[in-house]
């Protein structure tokens, strides 16, 4: 099952929350979506289906994360880049990236 649509309905509920901020973002915790959802992100990582984002030029992308309730921290974490963001690769979303040990999903080739 592919969440893509799920998760692009999630994604645009929060970006007003991020309006006027220079570079931001978005993370959405995962743990209620569909179980194959894990599935899908890492096939998405290997290439596989990966989704495009294509939002506005402020967010640098979208971690989708699942949380590991033993340990109150995400287990698990997957980066999809915004193509039309300004700020993605900036060592501030780098940072914030490998804290959360997220594997980037690159964009589909053209």
């Amino acid at each position: 099952m592919d969440p893509w649509q799920g998760l692009s309905r999630r994604l645009g509920a929060k970006l007003s929350q991020l309006a006027g901020i220079d570079c931001g973002i978005v993370a959405i915790e995962a743990g209620f979506s569909h179980a194959s959802a894990i599935i899908w992100a890492d096939r998405a990582a290997l290439g596989h289906g990966a989704p495009t984002l294509h939002t506005e030029p402020n967010i640098a992308g979208l971690v989708v994360y699942w949380l590991d309730l033993r340990q109150h921290k995400p287990w698990r974490a997957y980066f999809i880049p915004n193509v039309n963001g300004h700020c993605a690769g900036s060592s501030r979303v780098e940072a914030v990236l490998a804290c959360l040990e997220a594997v980037t999903i690159p964009a589909p080739a053209p």
